[in-house]
C-alpha cells in the first residue's frame, strides 16, 4: 500500500499528499456532524454531498489495500451483536440501562447501591430481539488484536444472556478508557510525563526483521506549558519479554530523566491506535530522511548481557495479580509501588510489593568482629568495616572501617585502618562473608564480585530512596 495518493490541485497540477485512514464509516461521521451542527442552529448537508466533500487523501477502511482494524475489541463486540438485532446507533452499547449514570465512578467500576442491576437490561433486550429467528448469528472477534473475525449461531436467550454479561464487563473498560482520555488532555497541568510502549513490526519488504519500540513522552516545561517528546528504539532483538523491555526502556529513560522527572503511565490496554503508532509509522517511512524523533539502537547481545545482570532481582520479583488492569504506577521505594486501575483525580490506589525488603538486617545477623558494608554519613559513600562493639539500645555499632571505601577499592584491595566510627542499623548495607586475605600481600583483603555486585545494587537502591 502506498503512503501517498496524487491528488490535482486548483491549478490542475498534481501532488503527492500523505494518506489518512478514516476510523468510521461516512453514516456514523454524518451523524455526529449534523448533531454538531443541529446544536449549533446550522444547517446540515446532506449524506451524499458531505460525502461527495471528503478529501481524496482520506481513504476509508475497505479501499483498496488497507485493512480492518479492530480499535477496540470489548467494544467491537458488544457493537457486532447489537447488529446483528439491527441496532447500529447505540451511543453507550446500553450501559445506561445498567447504570445510574455512565459518567460516574463507583456505578461504572464497582456498581452503586442504586444501580438498576441486569434484569432491566435482560428484559429490554428480549423486548428487542422479540421478532427475531429463534437463532441469531453474529459476528466476534477471537482475539485480542482483532486479526480473526468468526460468525457465531446462538439460541435467543443464550444470545441475551451472553450479551447481557458482555455489556456489565464492559462498563469498567468503558470507564477506564475515558478516564484515560480525559487524563491525557489534561495531564499537561497535573504530570510530568506520559509514557508507553507498543510493538511494531519490521520492514515488509525486508527477510532480516528489526525491531521498533516506539515511544511518545507528554512532559511540562517549568513554566507549565506542555510538550511532547517522539523517541524509538531498534533492535535486532527479536524476542518482546520482560527482560528485552527492561534491557530496551535504559536509554529512552535515561534521556528522559535528563529532560524532567518520570512518572509511568501507560495507556488503557486494547484501545486501539496513537500517537506512539505514528511514531513508527513515520520512522520507516522516512527512515533515510530527518525526522523530529529522537532514536536508540540496542543490540540483541545488549538485551542478553542485561538478562544476565539483572537475573537475580528478576528471580526475587513477585507477581502483581491484575497488572494489567492497573494503568497508573508510582513507585514508593526499591521494592514497592503502588498502582491504580485510573490516572488523575478519581485514582485509588493499592500498594504492591514487587521484590523483597532489603532490609532485613538485624542485630542477630552480626557479631563483633564480623565485617560490614555500610555508608559513610559524612559523605554518602559505602565502605567496609570491621564491628567492634554493638549498642542494642541505640541500634548503633562502634566500627573500623578499611581504606579505600568500597568502590575505589575493589580492585587493588582493602587495609585496616584506625578510624573509628558509629554507624546506625540503618546504614548497614550487608554483611561481608567473603572478604579474604590476598595471598601477595597479607594486609590486603578483597571480596568476591557476587558480594560486590550485591552491595552495589543495595548502595544504588537504598540511596535512589533518599537514604
Amino acid at each position: 500500500m502506498k503512503n501517498v495518493k496524487s491528488v490535482k490541485q486548483a491549478d490542475g497540477k498534481r501532488l503527492n499528499v500523505q494518506k489518512r485512514l478514516l476510523m468510521v464509516n461516512i453514516d456514523e461521521l454524518h451523524r455526529d456532524y449534523k448533531k454538531k451542527l443541529t446544536s449549533d442552529r446550522l444547517r446540515a448537508f446532506g449524506l451524499s454531498v458531505f460525502e461527495s466533500l471528503r478529501p481524496p487523501n482520506v481513504i476509508t477502511v475497505g479501499s483498496s489495500g488497507t485493512h480492518s482494524v479492530c480499535v477496540c475489541v470489548y467494544h467491537q463486540n458488544v457493537k457486532l451483536r447489537l447488529a446483528a438485532i439491527h441496532i447500529t446507533d447505540e451511543r453507550y452499547h446500553f450501559m445506561d440501562k445498567l447504570v445510574c449514570n455512565v459518567y460516574n465512578k463507583d456505578c461504572m467500576m464497582t456498581r452503586c447501591a442504586s444501580c438498576p442491576g441486569t434484569d432491566i437490561l435482560r428484559q429490554f433486550l428480549s423486548d428487542l430481539a422479540d421478532e427475531e429467528d429463534e437463532q441469531i448469528s453474529y459476528k466476534k472477534w477471537t482475539q485480542t488484536d482483532g486479526s480473526k473475525l468468526e460468525t457465531i449461531t446462538e439460541e435467543k436467550e443464550e444470545f441475551i444472556e451472553s450479551l447481557v454479561k458482555l455489556i456489565s464487563n464492559l462498563t469498567k473498560h468503558h470507564y477506564i478508557e475515558l478516564s484515560e482520555r480525559f487524563f491525557r488532555t489534561e495531564q499537561g497541568k497535573r504530570w510530568h510525563r506520559f509514557l508507553r510502549t507498543y510493538a511494531i513490526q519490521g520492514y515488509y519488504w525486508m527477510n532480516d526483521s528489526a525491531t521498533l519500540l516506539p515511544f511518545m513522552a507528554y512532559m511540562k516545561n517549568e513554566n507549565g506549558s506542555a510538550f511532547n517528546v517522539s523517541l524509538c528504539l531498534i533492535s535486532d532483538h527479536s524476542t518482546h519479554d520482560t527482560l528485552a523491555v527492561h534491557a530496551v526502556l535504559r536509554p529512552v529513560l535515561t534521556h528522559l530523566k535528563s529532560i524532567n522527572p518520570l512518572l509511568k503511565k501507560p495507556f488503557a490496554s486494547c484501545h486501539g491506535k496513537s500517537a506512539c503508532d505514528g511514531i513508527g509509522g513515520t520512522l520507516k517511512r522516512l527512515a533515510r530522511e530527518n525526522v523530529d524523533i529522537k532514536t536508540f539502537y540496542v543490540s540483541s547481545d545488549s538485551v542478553q548481557n542485561n538478562a544476565a545482570t539483572i537475573e537475580r532481582r528478576m528471580e526475587q520479583a513477585y507477581v502483581v495479580q491484575g497488572l494489567r488492569s492497573l494503568h497508573c504506577h508510582v513507585p514508593l521505594n526499591s521494592f514497592q509501588l503502588k498502582a491504580s486501575p485510573l490516572s488523575g483525580i478519581d485514582s485509588d490506589f493499592k500498594v504492591c510489593d514487587v521484590l523483597p525488603d532489603q532490609s532485613t538486617f538485624t542485630f542477630e545477623t552480626c557479631h563483633v568482629n564480623d565485617f560490614i558494608a555500610c555508608i559513610y554519613e559524612s559523605n554518602g559513600l559505602w565502605g567496609i568495616a570491621q564491628i567492634c562493639t554493638v549498642d542494642e539500645e541505640n541500634n548503633e555499632f562502634q566500627v573500623k572501617f578499611m581504606s579505600p571505601d568500597g568502590e575505589s577499592g575493589f580492585m587493588r584491595g582493602y587495609k585496616p585502618t584506625n578510624d573509628f566510627a558509629m554507624v546506625s542499623l540503618h546504614s548497614v548495607l550487608l554483611k561481608i562473608d567473603s572478604l579474604r586475605h590476598t595471598t601477595r600481600l597479607p594486609r590486603i583483603l578483597k571480596i568476591n564480585q557476587e558480594e560486590y555486585n550485591e552491595i552495589s545494587v543495595k548502595y544504588t537502591n537504598r540511596m535512589s530512596d533518599g537514604f
